[in-house]
């Protein structure tokens, strides 16, 4: 089974770009699902919110030092 903290953990593996482009798209399925199954399209909105998140903590984090550790990224990593 996976959860949010394993989304947010590849999220977090992608790179700025990847997940600009992962944001836009399911951005997009938001709205086109939004007039026809409201529910669905409520999905592709949270997930493009958890996109949007990860991305602004990437920001802080190479902003604060990026070559700290990366929870994230290390998440599924053995640690040494």
């Amino acid at each position: 089974m996976t959860g949010p903290d394993d989304l947010r953990a590849a999220l977090g593996r992608l790179t700025s770009a990847e997940r600009q482009t992962l944001a836009v798209r399911w951005g997009e399925n938001a709205r086109k699902w939004a007039g026809t199954s409201p529910h669905l399209g409520r999905v592709w909105e949270l997930l493009a919110a958890q996109v949007a998140d990860v991305d602004r903590m990437e920001r802080a984090r190479r902003a604060a030092g990026g070559d700290a550790p990366h929870t994230m990224r290390q998440a599924k990593t053995p640690r040494k």
